[in-house]
């Protein structure tokens, strides 16, 4: 099968560019010197010059001019870095499982928090350390990059939940420092979601409360905060609506950027709602509960158009619809959206508690507890087609779908600590992060 990945002298030839333009801690490379050597020149030619009394104004303007722009025409890969000594150019060991693993959406780095509080951030391409932290004693929760890539939000619960403040962390990428601290929610962060205009962060907590944060103030006001615990935000494709899945048995739609209920869907089964999940085309969101109860409601008229019945659903902790929006999957079952009717299974025994599809929609990655690594599996028939392991959840997915990362194993079961990056389509290992 052809490979859309360079060959491994094509990836060396990368490597060494990425670290020469993303990590070097060198004020001025090779490359730069024989322009140093042309503005000494014209310097020293200056000073003589000046001394003989026939000093030119025309060639006191292109001195001037190439001295201070002379910098700005080098190629991007021999610029100076504009914070030298922030950068963290040496690995770090990944200590603790993984809770939290993202790719940014030009697929150039990878975030993984961890149990034990650290945040760190790798070169996709050069395998090194980009940043590494641990900005508070608790379980990394959640990871967000925003959709320019600038900015990686981390959410974190705290060791103990004695109404104990969580803050949420924002990493500026570009300087590699931390760019603010928001503070607001109690005993833990549950999810992030930032906004499609770029200046907008989503928060749920475990307080109960649904928060809206102004990135260029670095303020944030509450939205809702009547339900219990919030464990899920689902934002529209269009980035005007934010669903949220809640413990007391309800599901909100809030309406953006004024936080303004527009839906409230209340007794949804006899356990907490864990998870929402909007199609594609937002005219249709999906809310599943502890108790197995599946429904699918009409986002235009926010009825029920369709309800899955406890006994032919298996395990609603998963909720992920199909590029194309006609299928759904609920962990181990999929499901036709228009008839209600399954179409096949994926996983085996396994409890499945992570799924995504695809870009092209023909086949879904799935961890199950029974699994000792994430699994691609065919939608049509349910066919296992690879299997990537050893390595546990979370997974996370490139944009392009070409590549895959999977967190180590529980520290309990082994001692690898690698997370592991995949060609999808061949299974081959791209690197081993640690």
């Amino acid at each position: 099968m052809r490979s859309d990945y360079p060959s491994d002298s094509q990836r060396t030839l990368r490597k060494r560019g990425d670290g020469a333009r993303r990590e070097s801690i060198t004020p001025y490379r090779e490359g730069s010197k024989p322009r140093t050597k042309f503005v000494l020149c014209l310097v020293a030619g200056l000073v003589v010059l000046a001394l003989c009394g026939l000093e030119s104004p025309r060639l006191h303007t292109l001195l001037t001019y190439r001295s201070h722009h002379a910098p700005r025409h080098l190629p991007a890969h021999q610029r100076p870095s504009p914070h030298p000594r922030q950068v963290t150019p040496t690995q770090a060991p990944v200590r603790g499982q993984v809770t939290a693993l993202s790719f940014s959406p030009d697929e150039r780095l990878i975030a993984a928090g961890t149990e034990l509080g650290t945040v760190t951030v790798w070169s996709v391409l050069s395998g090194r350390v980009v940043l590494s932290a641990k900005p508070y004693p608790g379980l990394v929760s959640v990871l967000r990059f925003s959709l320019d890539g600038r900015y990686l939000a981390s959410g974190v619960w705290p060791e103990e939940e004695d109404n104990r403040p969580s803050p949420i962390f924002l990493w500026d990428l570009r300087s590699r420092q931390l760019a603010a601290v928001l503070r607001g929610h109690l005993n833990g962060v549950s999810d992030l979601v930032f906004g499609l205009d770029g200046h907008t962060l989503m928060s749920a907590g475990r307080d109960g409360s649904v928060r809206v944060w102004n990135l260029f103030t670095r303020t944030g006001r509450t939205v809702s905060s009547e339900h219990g615990i919030c464990y899920q935000l689902a934002l529209s494709p269009d980035g005007r609506r934010l669903a949220v899945a809640c413990n007391d048995t309800s599901a909100i739609a809030l309406r953006l950027p004024s936080g303004k209920p527009v839906a409230a869907m209340k007794g949804l089964s006899q356990e907490e709602v864990w998870t929402v999940a909007w199609s594609p085309d937002g005219r249709t969101l999906a809310t599943g509960a502890r108790d197995y109860t599946l429904r699918l409601w009409d986002t235009r008229t926010w009825r029920t158009c369709r309800r899955i019945h406890a006994e032919e659903c298996k395990g609603v902790e998963v909720l992920a619809f199909s590029p194309d929006g006609r299928t759904l999957c609920t962990g181990s079952d999929l499901w036709d959206v228009r008839t209600g009717r399954r179409l096949s299974r994926v996983g085996g025994r396994s409890w499945i508690l992570q799924a995504q599809f695809l870009p092209d929609g023909r086949d879904m990655l799935a961890w199950g507890r029974m699994d000792r690594g994430v699994r691609l599996w065919q939608v049509r028939n349910g066919k296992l087609l690879h299997e990537f392991g050893p390595g546990s959840m979370p997974f996370a997915l490139s944009v392009d779908g070409k590549m895959l990362a999977t967190a180590p194993e529980d520290p309990e079961i082994s001692s690898d600590d690698h997370i592991r990056v995949w060609e999808m389509r061949t299974a081959k290992l791209l690197a081993a992060l640690s």
